[in-house]
């Protein structure tokens, strides 16, 4: 995943697909758990992958499905839009909403150093899949990449500011030595 928490950083809440009909819009992949935030009269940063980007100003915008349909001021055209093809929407991150206690951003947790309560290190959060009934948090070792459910149970503290994560799984959780 794309982008970066901190006051100064953006981070990803979008991505443009394709243009859309012949004046301009463009179709967008929404990246966000706010769409809302897509709205008339807000920028947003339109960057490439190369972070060549400009912010520009939402004229408009209407969902289609599951997707945003967004006209930018100054995009008149197919063409113009054509050039927007696959550039990321950003925001200041200091820009996204507060979350409650025990709520936290996916870029911010991702690369913490994750421990063990003993305070062992077992790791580093590398990615978290969020397409099963609960988050998995994917933490690399030295032995390969392990899955640990991202619940209470086993998720004992979050320190943004230090970027670590301390757990206790259950017993055989982690795989045994002799894996």
């Amino acid at each position: 995943m794309k982008g970066a928490g901190g006051a100064d950083n953006l981070v990803v809440i979008g991505r443009i697909l394709r243009p859309h009909g012949i004046k301009g819009e463009v179709k967008v992949d929404v990246i966000t758990d706010w769409p809302g935030r897509f709205s008339t009269g807000r920028s947003v940063f339109v960057n490439s992958d190369n972070k060549n980007g400009s912010w520009r100003v939402i004229e408009n915008v209407r969902f289609q499905n599951t997707r945003l349909i967004i006209k930018f001021k100054g995009v008149e055209s197919r063409d113009s839009a054509e050039v927007l093809k696959n550039h990321w929407l950003e925001i200041r991150a200091n820009e996204r909403p507060v979350l409650k206690q025990d709520e936290y951003y996916l870029p911010d947790l991702l690369g913490s150093s994750v421990r063990l309560a003993d305070g062992s290190i077992l790791g580093m959060l590398k990615d978290v899949m969020q397409d099963t009934s609960q988050d998995l948090y994917v933490i690399e070792t030295d032995r390969g990449d392990v899955l640990v459910p991202a619940v209470k149970a086993f998720i004992k503290k979050i320190d943004l500011s230090q970027r670590i994560i301390i757990i206790d799984p259950v017993e055989g959780l982690l795989g045994t030595d002799e894996d």
